[in-house]
Order: structure tokens, then C-alpha cells, then sequence
């Protein structure tokens, strides 16, 4: 697969499936590196840092959750 390629992939999948689009544009840019093309790096970059921006939101969410699951939990007691 070329970089481009990847480069687009990893985009798509930083809004379907984070970890895999961070993962795919991370290894795209790598590829870049070592090869010195650089086609595509503005996409790969975009996917990396979705994918990032993405899987805070989701840590964030989740911690946010819990807490009000337990602030709930502990009032439920009237």
C-alpha cells in the first residue's frame, strides 16, 4: 500500500474506529519518513489527530459517566 493510500485510510478511520485510524496514520507517516516522500502527510497528520481528539473525548465520557453514575448511587438512598 502506498502512502497516500494509507494516509487516507487512516483519516476514515480515525472517525469509524480511533485506535486503528491513529495506528494506520502513525505507521503512514513513518513510511514517509524513512522513504522521503511526503504525498499525503497532511491527511495522515489529520487522522492522527482526530483519532487522539476522538479517544479523549471517549476517556473523558467515560470517566464523566462514572462519576455521575455514583453521585447517583449515593443519593439514591432517601
Amino acid at each position: 500500500m502506498d502512502n497516500k493510500t494509507m494516509s487516507i485510510l487512516g483519516l476514515v478511520l480515525a472517525f469509524i474506529v480511533p485506535i486503528a485510524g491513529v495506528i494506520i496514520s502513525a505507521i503512514a507517516l513513518n513510511k514517509m519518513k524513512q522513504s522521503g516522500v511526503e504525498e499525503g502527510k497532511g491527511l495522515a497528520m489529520a487522522g492522527l489527530i482526530i483519532g487522539i481528539v476522538i479517544m479523549a473525548i471517549g476517556v473523558i465520557a467515560s470517566v464523566c459517566m462514572v462519576c455521575m453514575a455514583g453521585v447517583v448511587a449515593a443519593g439514591s438512598g432517601y
